[in-house]
């Protein structure tokens, strides 16, 4: 049987259509807005042939709508003005989400037993702790895919205690702050929040970590009205006025807001170890 991906014919309809025929068949699928980007042409060629196998009753018409709008989240730009995307992003992506839930698991069972110092330095914010972790670009892009807690840690009479494992899409919050960090520093996958601190601010600094911060009171009208905004504009503001990268970003708080600190390191076990450092223990523990 001849490959009818050679005699298939793809037709871009801008902004974000594309129609795919074969001697056999016809696909037509759309891009939603927040799959686009500013030439669609390569991006469509490189999705075609995927699609129409999709569409040749490989995975049905639902599911090739599903695998078009991830790929063209997952895809960047590459030498030449390719589109590069990893043929096994649906295995590739779940390696990363599985080994942050582990990672995240882990991380919040040595956070636990940390908490004694955490309330001694006051560090535990009254709506909890989370950690987060996200996959390697270009799967950040989608705050689902960022693994947190969605109950968050938080203290009990037992003790701290959290409700659900890590999951994905555990704290969009916090991812929000996260996925804006990694469009500086794409290394850094993980996060923390930590009630403000001087103490642990100061003790921060004498060890070697940088911290910067935001004002919310300087925080632009239109970005305050955009649901979701205010952290990853918060998140830019104090890298770009720090000439290093920040480990730590805090900010005092505002109406109805507390005052809170936010670790940054590659990993989750990497974020208790520099907590570890921090407060003073040994990290390898």
């Amino acid at each position: 049987m001849s490959n009818p991906i050679a005699r298939a014919y793809l037709t871009l309809k801008p902004p974000h259509r594309a129609r795919l025929e074969t001697s056999t068949s016809t696909l037509e699928l759309t891009l939603g807005p927040d799959c686009t980007m500013e030439d669609p042409g390569p991006l469509l060629g490189h999705l075609a042939g995927i699609a129409l196998l999709a569409h040749l009753e490989l995975l049905g018409r639902d599911d090739a709508q599903r695998v078009v709008e991830d790929l063209a989240k997952y895809t960047q730009p590459g030498p030449w003005g390719r589109c590069i995307t990893p043929p096994t992003y649906p295995l590739d992506l779940s390696h990363h989400i599985l080994e942050a839930i582990a990672q995240v698991e882990q991380a919040a069972r040595r956070l636990t037993s940390l908490w004694p110092r955490l309330e001694e330095w006051g560090l535990v914010p009254q709506v909890g702790i989370n950690i987060i972790q996200a996959p390697p670009p270009p799967y950040h892009v989608e705050l689902g895919n960022h693994v947190g807690i969605p109950s968050r840690i938080a203290p009990s009479s037992r003790g701290p205690l959290y409700a659900a494992p890590p999951r994905p899409g555990g704290s969009r919050h916090l991812a929000r702050a996260l996925r804006a960090y990694m469009e500086y520093y794409p290394d850094t996958r993980a996060v923390m929040n930590l009630a403000l601190s001087r103490r642990f601010l100061e003790e921060a600094r004498m060890r070697g970590y940088r911290a910067s911060s935001y004002n919310r009171d300087e925080e632009p009208e239109e970005v305050r009205r955009r649901e979701g905004a205010t952290m990853p504009w918060g998140i830019r503001t104090a890298i770009e006025k720090c000439v290093e990268k920040p480990h730590i970003i805090f900010h005092r708080g505002d109406v109805g807001k507390e005052p809170m600190i936010n670790l940054f390191a590659p990993t989750a076990p990497a974020l208790i170890d520099m907590l570890r450092n921090i407060l003073g223990y040994d990290t390898r523990a």
